[in-house]
């Protein structure tokens, strides 16, 4: 959703650049706080400062991700749309990798709780910057990791994706954020057109807000 968001975006404001960086959901609300960024679209946040406006977006599932030829997989591979799905405890010994959880920690903490409660605590072998960095190691061998479902995009050969049971926790959210007293008349525009994109409601909520304080 927020690429294809953000190219509308790009086609209707074309005198506005936008200077994307991939940053951890931390990171991003530090640089808001410090000025450094405009707005800013991550996962499941820690920390939501009062000084910032957080908008949701979208909500969608976790999947698991695993090298093809996983013992947890089809013998037979897995065929286009048809996904295996993978009970809980079937992972329990299996070596994860994570996007490093000081700056994504809301994440895996729901994942986290129901291995706990299914009697296991998963074996965090590597934490890395980047969930496409996660990957790739999953495709070289490195272990087993978690994504959003929308990173479906990305799949290739050396690796599949498999569905996790359904649990009770909601899924991971997507917000948008931007500051309360944000004075960037391009970064009003951006955040009007993203939560149009998503609702039109949405999207005259934030010009009251902006407008507002």
């Amino acid at each position: 959703m927020p690429p294809a968001a953000i190219r509308r975006f790009r086609a209707t404001h074309p005198d506005i650049a936008i200077d994307l960086n991939e940053i951890n959901a931390a990171d991003i609300i530090e640089r808001m706080m410090n000025g450094r960024v405009d707005a800013g679209i991550l996962r499941k946040p820690i920390e939501m400062p009062a000084e910032l406006r957080f908008d949701l977006l979208h909500e969608e599932r976790m999947v698991l991700v695993l090298p093809v030829g996983h013992k947890l997989l089809p013998a037979k591979g897995v065929r286009p749309g048809k996904q295996p799905r993978v009970p809980l405890k079937a992972l329990a010994g299996e070596s994860f990798i994570f996007v490093r959880r000081p700056g994504a920690p809301g994440m895996y903490a729901d994942f986290i709780r129901a291995c706990e409660a299914a009697g296991f605590k998963p074996e965090v072998v590597s934490e890395v910057p980047r969930m496409l960095s996660a990957i790739n190691l999953v495709a070289a061998g490195g272990g087993i990791t978690l994504v959003p479902a929308s990173m479906q995009r990305y799949q290739q050969k050396p690796w599949c994706i498999a569905l996790l049971p359904a649990t009770k926790r909601s899924p991971p959210p997507l917000h948008l954020v931007t500051r309360r007293d944000a004075a960037n008349p391009a970064a009003l525009r951006f955040a009007q057109a993203v939560l149009a994109f998503v609702s039109p409601q949405g999207a005259e909520a934030a010009d009251t807000s902006h407008h507002l304080t």
